[in-house]
Protein backbone atom coordinates (compact mmCIF):
# COMPACT_ATOMS: atom_id res chain seq x y z
CA UNK A 1 0.00 0.00 0.00
CA UNK A 2 1.57 3.33 -1.37
CA UNK A 3 0.95 6.64 0.67
CA UNK A 4 -0.50 9.13 -1.41
CA UNK A 5 0.80 12.07 0.13
CA UNK A 6 4.92 10.88 -0.77
CA UNK A 7 6.14 12.63 -4.17
CA UNK A 8 9.32 11.10 -6.21
CA UNK A 9 12.11 13.13 -6.64
CA UNK A 10 11.41 13.02 -10.44
CA UNK A 11 7.96 14.24 -10.15
CA UNK A 12 9.23 17.12 -7.97
CA UNK A 13 11.99 17.70 -10.62
CA UNK A 14 9.54 17.82 -13.73
CA UNK A 15 7.63 20.04 -11.54
CA UNK A 16 10.14 23.05 -10.90
CA UNK A 17 11.17 22.33 -14.29
CA UNK A 18 7.92 23.04 -15.56
CA UNK A 19 7.08 26.03 -13.62
CA UNK A 20 10.61 27.52 -14.93
CA UNK A 21 8.94 27.36 -18.57
CA UNK A 22 11.12 24.24 -19.83
CA UNK A 23 8.62 22.30 -22.14
CA UNK A 24 11.08 19.74 -23.71
CA UNK A 25 14.05 17.83 -22.35
CA UNK A 26 15.89 15.74 -24.41
CA UNK A 27 17.85 12.51 -22.89
CA UNK A 28 18.92 9.22 -22.99
CA UNK A 29 15.80 6.81 -21.76
CA UNK A 30 17.38 4.49 -19.12
CA UNK A 31 17.69 3.24 -15.79
CA UNK A 32 19.34 6.32 -13.79
CA UNK A 33 16.15 8.86 -15.13
CA UNK A 34 12.69 6.81 -15.24
CA UNK A 35 11.77 9.01 -11.96
CA UNK A 36 12.43 11.89 -14.24
CA UNK A 37 10.36 10.49 -16.93
CA UNK A 38 7.62 9.56 -15.07
CA UNK A 39 7.46 13.57 -13.40
CA UNK A 40 7.81 14.18 -17.33
CA UNK A 41 4.83 12.48 -18.48
CA UNK A 42 2.96 13.70 -15.55
CA UNK A 43 3.22 17.17 -16.35
CA UNK A 44 3.12 16.40 -20.27
CA UNK A 45 6.73 17.21 -20.66
CA UNK A 46 7.75 15.85 -24.41
CA UNK A 47 11.12 13.99 -23.87
CA UNK A 48 12.92 13.30 -26.86
CA UNK A 49 14.85 9.81 -26.40
CA UNK A 50 18.32 10.79 -28.08
CA UNK A 51 20.55 7.75 -28.78
CA UNK A 52 24.08 9.30 -27.75
CA UNK A 53 24.73 12.20 -24.87
CA UNK A 54 26.20 14.83 -27.56
CA UNK A 55 23.55 14.43 -29.57
CA UNK A 56 20.98 15.58 -26.68
CA UNK A 57 23.34 18.21 -25.66
CA UNK A 58 23.22 19.44 -28.93
CA UNK A 59 19.15 19.03 -29.61
CA UNK A 60 18.79 21.27 -26.49
CA UNK A 61 20.84 24.00 -27.50
CA UNK A 62 19.04 23.78 -30.89
CA UNK A 63 15.78 24.04 -29.15
CA UNK A 64 16.65 26.63 -26.95
CA UNK A 65 18.36 28.86 -29.89
CA UNK A 66 15.41 28.42 -32.26
CA UNK A 67 12.74 28.71 -29.29
CA UNK A 68 14.21 31.07 -27.11
CA UNK A 69 12.31 28.96 -24.36
CA UNK A 70 14.65 26.72 -21.85
CA UNK A 71 15.27 23.18 -22.76
CA UNK A 72 17.08 20.23 -20.40
CA UNK A 73 19.64 18.01 -21.83
CA UNK A 74 19.66 14.93 -19.02
CA UNK A 75 22.18 12.28 -19.16
CA UNK A 76 23.85 10.48 -16.30
CA UNK A 77 27.17 11.55 -14.84
CA UNK A 78 28.94 9.40 -17.04
CA UNK A 79 27.75 10.55 -20.17
CA UNK A 80 28.36 14.35 -18.80
CA UNK A 81 31.36 14.81 -20.67
CA UNK A 82 29.70 13.62 -23.77
CA UNK A 83 26.81 16.04 -23.80
CA UNK A 84 29.48 19.08 -22.89
CA UNK A 85 29.88 20.25 -26.73
CA UNK A 86 26.10 20.62 -26.61
CA UNK A 87 26.06 22.42 -23.67
CA UNK A 88 28.93 24.89 -24.21
CA UNK A 89 28.98 25.47 -27.90
CA UNK A 90 32.42 26.89 -29.65
CA UNK A 91 32.88 30.94 -28.88
CA UNK A 92 31.72 30.19 -25.13
CA UNK A 93 33.50 29.66 -22.74
CA UNK A 94 32.46 27.84 -19.47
Amino acid sequence: MTDKRRIRGGHLLARALHEKGVDHVFTLAGGFCNPALEGFMECQMPVINCPHEQIAGHLADGHTRLTRKPAVCLVGPEGFANASPGIWPTGTRA
